[in-house]
């Protein structure tokens, strides 16, 4: 079933939505997500450096959605049904279970961090606030709790640096032992 070229060129304009309205669901929930997933860190982060992703993604999705309308559908969903295979072997779906078992305490880490940031942010700060009313009017305590997720990224960012220019721990030379055969009493 031919599109219409008008619905095709509007719902272009919304990364994602193009490639739903022709057919190729997965993919453009995908773009979707991927687009407004990325504005929503760069306001949590306080990092609008990620916002330079943004206008990859849109072109991206504006062009692609152009570049699909003419096809037939049963070739639109095969593209959407490979895009998804070649998704989930590229994030290792088929291995998140042993990837995250084997680094279950770093992500542990990471949701417990998550977690105490946001009770922090909806129950500490306005108890803060109730019981030291000067507290409320103080824009640099506010300021400081905006800073802390991009510090606590930055600090991150830094450790990782750090290890990996140390990189892996070289063996000594004591520990190498000469084989010199079995040796028989």
């Amino acid at each position: 079933m031919r599109k219409s070229k008008l619905l095709t060129f509007l719902f272009a304009f919304i990364p994602g939505c193009g490639e739903m309205y022709l057919g190729m669901m997965r993919k453009g929930v995908f773009l979707m997500v991927l687009f407004w997933g990325i504005n929503t860190l760069s306001i949590f982060l306080q990092m609008g450096v990620l916002l330079c992703l943004q206008p990859v993604i849109w072109f991206y999705s504006f062009f692609e959605t152009f570049n699909i309308r003419d096809l037939p559908l049963d070739i639109i969903q095969q593209h959407d049904q490979l895009f998804f295979q070649k998704l989930t072997s590229r994030l290792g779906a088929r291995e998140l279970p042993r990837l995250l078992g084997s680094r279950h305490l770093w992500a542990g880490v990471v949701l417990i961090l998550l977690g105490g940031w946001v009770l922090f942010q909806n129950f500490v700060v306005p108890l803060l606030e109730l019981l030291f009313p000067t507290l409320a009017e103080n824009w640099y305590f506010h300021y400081f709790l905006n800073q802390i997720p991009s510090a606590a990224v930055a600090v991150a960012v830094i450790l990782l640096g750090i290890h990996l220019v140390r990189g892996k721990k070289k063996p000594r030379e004591e520990d190498f032992v000469e084989y010199r055969g079995e040796q028989h009493d």
